[in-house]
């Protein structure tokens, strides 16, 4: 079984997938296996399935009911078999662009003291793990990749207080996965960016809420790891 197990979640870009695909065969060691997430009222149903048709062993493509990226993610995360050593999230606008991404993330994330990593998106840098990779023992302990309240937005800002809260985060300057997003002129606006953007509001009032609330709870679990 390979150690890390990425989950991307998509709809309606049938295309990035593809892209990510090539992407993924040019620069992983083989170390790293992947589950895209696709809805079963997705109108490029078809489409999903003739990127990964023939697909190797190591790529999955999941039918499900609508949940949006926070529910999409959880519905996976939280029931892939047997469960990896670590696991984590890309966006179907990702690309990995670093050759061996997937050994150097395995690599920090078997440090004793680092639980939660992430690279250089080109887009937020430092600032934010937009592609993140956990220890799988991170999400049994808290009982979620993503924290209850967002549907999409702040589902980063989440990750970052759990690896500095916890004193086990890793930000990795050399792995780029780059974060091709229309913000920057790297893709094309979309009615699902339109859609998610539309969350914003009451993704922020969920992300209080949480800090407020729960946030202290799973930083002391991840400690606890």
């Amino acid at each position: 079984m390979r150690q890390l197990h990425v989950v991307v979640p998509s709809r309606g870009r049938p295309h990035n997938i593809a892209r990510l695909i090539e992407r993924w065969c040019d620069t992983a060691h083989g170390n790293a296996s992947l589950s895209v997430v696709v809805d079963d009222d997705d109108p490029t149903l078809d489409s999903y399935g003739k990127v990964v048709q023939g697909s190797e062993e190591w790529l999955t493509l999941h039918v499900g009911p609508r949940l949006g990226l926070a529910g999409s993610l959880n519905a996976i995360a939280m029931t892939i078999q047997p469960r990896p050593q670590f696991i984590g999230f890309m966006g179907d606008d990702h690309v990995p662009q670093t050759f061996g991404w997937d050994s150097a993330i395995i690599n920090a994330l078997s440090e004793p003291q680092i639980k939660i990593v992430y690279g250089d998106d080109k887009l937020q840098g430092a600032n934010l793990p937009t592609a993140v990779f956990m220890r799988t023992a991170v999400i049994d302990a808290t009982g979620y990749f993503c924290p209850p309240g967002m549907r999409h937005m702040y589902l980063d800002n989440c990750w970052l207080e759990w690896g500095r809260g916890s004193d086990s985060l890793c930000y990795l300057p050399d792995v780029v996965i780059e974060h091709m997003h229309p913000c920057i002129g790297k893709g094309t606006q979309d009615a699902l960016y339109a859609e998610t953007s539309a969350m914003m509001s009451g993704d922020q009032m969920g992300y209080n809420a949480y800090v407020a609330e729960k946030l202290h709870e799973d930083v002391a679990k991840i400690k606890g790891l």
